[in-house]
């Protein structure tokens, strides 16, 4: 592990325990605190299948067999109307209790007998004829819960050879698993991420994203992971290729302890202006379900991570979460699921400066609803679509940036896709994707992978209905509105567990 970074003079630094930082705050506790365990669940262990055995006993109202109930007035000599001491009637009801019982126990031998007999078969065949079992259920239960799912496409500006995309996700064992592909025409290649030592949470948010170190092109491409540990911290991984054998820890790991939450991240990088800043996007227990950002400028190794804290965020705990810019880099909309099943919209700005940020004023409410635990895509486009003349002058400046929301339905049954436009807000077109999509099947994740000067993407992790063939497709998003969405297209993945 790297050593901590030793804070820089003037900076407020992030500790081991946050409450430290944040102890002369008052927080406003979320009515849905409650549901904090929905969204990060751990892994699903199989049943125990044994049944219960249970004696079933019989209880005569005549009272225990061989009891004799002598009639009046015949108490030297039975009666003719009795069998073996026993008025016929006695003695029928108990012959007729004998018999069922000995019915019953000759029925569950042949059936408990044909249940071994099987047993045996299944046993003694699966090292001969593996291809005739059925999928192993826990398997396919652990990647068929609300999986982090997480892409990245970066356009090598000098070499679009080199141009590269990949895609992050969680397999059967809760490792973390890297598709990458390299050059339009490459291949993709699944990869389990060997160097992470640190066991990633089940269902854990996934975030990435990469940049140059100190905005110099003369250093390698630096791609920053980052997730929730089964020891409920955050931690960052970073690579400078495509080896997945690359990856180290870096400072960040081990700062903040957290919980359910969502984990966000976003780099912008503007070489003609100079603007560097790394951030990352958590909800810190100690503040309900309001948002932390922690962030970096210049990304210097010795520079610490500087925490803001954005108050009142209006969503809960393990709520998904996504970042586009709007014009500038630096000027965000952060899309959240919302604790009514509404999904929400903050606008804000980040700069180089360390301040206290509320979004309380700046939410909007899209009316699309989305369930709260599954992950949803964005995707910031310039020049999309011809947005019409409007009156806000902030349409002036970002005019032709539209953000297209691709999520699943509440079921899982099908995907929805929205446009905004500064101009015209919120417009469902999922019209324009009906199409691509096809019947029985789970929708469970999106993730969206944008590139400026590049081919919008997005990635959108599905199964069967039963549950037994998890796969992630590419649905590439054509330049501009009215044109046609390119045919879904599975990539290389691999969700058994190593």
């Amino acid at each position: 592990m790297a050593s901590k970074p030793t804070p820089a003079a003037g900076l407020d630094v992030p500790v081991t325990k946050p409450e430290q930082a944040y102890s002369s705050l008052e927080v406003d506790q979320n009515q849905w605190l409650e549901h904090q365990n929905d969204s990060a669940p751990e892994a699903t262990h199989s049943r125990d299948t044994t049944e219960e055995k249970q004696a079933i006993y019989f209880h005569s109202p005549h009272g225990a067999a061989g009891s004799q109930y002598p009639w009046p007035g015949t108490q030297d000599a039975p009666s003719k109307r009795t069998i073996c001491g026993l008025r016929r009637s006695l003695f029928y009801i108990i012959l007729s209790i004998i018999l069922l019982l000995i019915i019953g126990g000759a029925i569950g031998g042949a059936v408990g007998a044909t249940r071994s007999n099987k047993s045996s078969e299944t046993t003694s065949g699966s090292a001969t004829t593996p291809g005739d079992e059925p999928p192993t259920p826990t398997v396919v239960g652990d990647v068929s819960r609300n999986t982090g799912l997480a892409a990245l496409q970066w356009i090598n500006p000098t070499d679009a050879a080199k141009s590269e995309v990949r895609v992050y996700y969680q397999d059967a064992a809760n490792d973390i698993r890297e598709s990458t592909k390299v050059g339009s025409s490459g291949s993709w290649t699944a990869a389990k991420v060997m160097n992470l030592a640190t066991n990633a949470r089940g269902g854990t948010s996934i975030a990435v994203s990469a940049g140059y170190l100190e905005l110099n092109m003369s250093n390698p491409l630096t791609t920053k992971l980052n997730f929730v540990t089964s020891e409920n911290n955050i931690a960052e991984w970073t690579a400078t290729s495509i080896d997945p054998g690359d990856w180290v820890e870096d400072q960040l790991s081990d700062y903040y302890e957290v919980e359910n939450t969502t984990v966000t991240a976003y780099w912008n990088q503007n070489f003609q202006t100079g603007d560097d800043q790394s951030i990352i996007m958590f909800q810190n227990p100690d503040l309900a379900s309001n948002l932390t950002m922690i962030k970096t400028i210049g990304l210097e190794r010795d520079v610490p991570w500087v925490p803001n804290r954005f108050l009142h965020a209006e969503f809960p705990l393990g709520s998904s979460t996504a970042l586009a810019p709007t014009s500038a880099g630096t000027d965000l909309m952060l899309y959240a699921s919302g604790g009514d099943g509404d999904l929400v919209q903050y606008n804000f700005q980040i700069n180089n400066s360390v301040e206290l940020i509320t979004l309380a004023a700046n939410l909007t409410r899209t009316g699309m609803r989305n369930a709260p635990n599954t992950q949803f895509g964005v995707l910031s486009l310039s020049n999309y679509t011809s947005s019409p003349a409007s009156s806000n002058p902030a349409c002036s400046v970002i005019h032709d940036v539209a953000h297209l929301i691709l999520f699943p339905t509440p079921d899982q049954s099908s995907l929805n896709l929205y446009k905004w436009t500064c101009a015209s807000g919120f417009d469902g077109v999922t019209e324009t994707i009906a199409s691509l999509l096809k019947p029985d099947l789970r929708y469970m994740a999106v993730a969206g992978a944008p590139a400026a000067g590049g081919t919008g993407r997005f990635y959108v992790l599905l199964n069967t209905k039963e549950g037994n063939a998890p796969r992630i497709e590419e649905w590439t998003v054509p330049a501009r509105e009215g044109e046609e969405w390119g045919a879904p297209e599975s990539i290389e993945a691999d969700f058994a567990a190593i």
